[in-house]
This record gives C-alpha cells, structure tokens and sequence, in this order.
C-alpha cells in the first residue's frame, strides 16, 4: 500500500474520532495530573500463501504437515490442531504436527502476527476439507450411501442420525481406495 494512502486514511480517521469524542471534551480540559493520548498503529499481517498437507493415517489419527513452526503462541499447535480435528470429526489429541521441515514441506515464509492462525490455519482447513470429501466418498461405497448422507463423528463416519458404529477412520485408511 501507498504510504501517502495510509497517511490520509490515517487523517480521515483521527476526523471520524474528532466528530464522535470531540478532543477538547476527552482531554479532560486543565486539570492537572491529566492526560489523553491517543494514537494510531499498523499491524501488517504477512498475507503470503501458505501450505499444508494431511494424511489419513492407518491407525486413524491425522498427520499435519508444513513449513510453519510455533512461535509460543499455540497457533500451530493449538489452532492449526483444532481446525484440522473440528473438520475431520476427531479429537485434537489426534492430530500429530510434525516438526517443521522445509525440506520435505513447502516453504513457509514465517510467523508474524497472526499470519500462521490466518494463513496456515486456512491451508489446513482447505487440506482438511479435502481429506474429508475423500473419506466420506469412501465411506459413502462402503455404506451404500452418499457422502452427503454421512456424517464424520469420533474418529468414525456413518450415516446421520444413525447410532450405530459406522466406520472408523482406520479402517478408511486402510481400505486405501482413494
């Protein structure tokens, strides 16, 4: 973005504020011992793509993989997990982050801000929904029934509003049709 841009959205800004608290009226007037300051910030998040590849383990659990790495904020390993196992029906514990690799993941330009929960968080969602359309499509010939008639809970797909135990994700896994 333009420099100039942000200087008169900036100003435009301060101008909305002035109409709705006036200044003079904030400030407190005089009074001594008293202050008000206002300012302006910019937290530019680093809209670069980013990359993450799921697989389908045979023993049910889900592997994550990227060039993303935590930088003590849980945004990987706890926000990236919960995508991942809101998507897939499974439990957060379930999901296995692999330590990032860039040289068998795609490259990941680096954590600022909130770009991982955005960005990387976006990748696993889109790789996750992709898993899952796979497994309920597999599922879906298994149980004679359409994907759209299936419902991923607990680590097992089966038809919605069915009560029985469905299939497990491992047994998907190994069925290996996809």
């Amino acid at each position: 973005e333009d420099p100039d841009d942000l200087i008169v959205d900036l100003q435009a800004g301060f101008e909305a504020m002035e109409k709705t608290a006036p200044w003079a009226a904030v400030s407190g007037g005089t009074k001594p011992y008293r202050g008000v300051g206002i300012a302006a910030a910019v937290w530019i998040t680093n809209a670069t793509p980013a990359s993450v590849t799921i697989k389908l383990n045979e023993d049910g659990t889900v592997g994550v993989l990227t060039g993303a790495s935590d930088i003590g904020t849980g945004a990987f390993t706890m926000g990236v997990t919960q995508i991942v196992a809101e998507v897939l029906g499974i439990r957060p514990e379930d999901v296995r982050l692999s330590q990032p690799d860039t040289d068998v993941a795609s490259y990941d330009i680096g954590s600022q801000g909130s770009r991982t929960t955005r960005m990387v968080g976006g990748a696993a969602q889109n790789a996750a929904l992709e898993v899952r359309s796979r497994i309920l499509h597999t599922a879906g010939q298994l149980l004679q029934a359409q994907p759209e008639e299936l419902e991923l809970v607990g680590g097992r797909v089966r038809k919605a509003g069915d009560t029985g135990p469905g299939i497990a994700l491992s047994d998907l896994a190994l069925a290996n049709t996809w």
